[in-house]
């Protein structure tokens, strides 16, 4: 579950509705959906290459390892040397991304205001 109540589904369906939005391709919209489940679950990319391809494992891994990325001052320059490189390899990863913030942030307000500020 979210911290909203909703059921987990509700941010990788928000995350994939975004990107179409934005008129995406498939492979982006499979990985908008699959997009936190390496991270979050016992899922691996060995499984969701084989069942999804490529080309999705590998916009998936890219944003996993975006989510590795700590932010901070101190950490600024490593943020932007790592969405360069995720950005070199399929631009498509910083889209995954960014309609993964974008959702994150239109639902803030079930966080703790200190959270809200950090993320912000």
């Amino acid at each position: 579950k979210r911290k909203s109540g909703d059921p987990y589904i509700t941010h990788p369906l928000a995350v994939t509705t975004i990107l179409a939005e934005l008129g995406m391709d498939p492979a982006t919209l499979m990985a908008g959906l699959l997009h936190d489940t390496v991270e979050d679950t016992e899922y691996g990319l060995d499984t969701l290459k084989r069942e999804f391809g490529d080309q999705v494992a590998l916009l998936v891994d890219g944003v996993t390892k975006l989510d590795k990325v700590k932010f901070g001052e101190a950490a600024q320059a490593e943020t932007v040397r790592k969405m360069v490189v995720a950005m070199a390899k399929d631009p498509r990863v910083l889209v995954i991304k960014l309609a993964d913030r974008l959702h994150n942030m239109r639902t803030m307000r079930y966080l703790k205001r200190e959270k809200q500020e950090k993320k912000a």
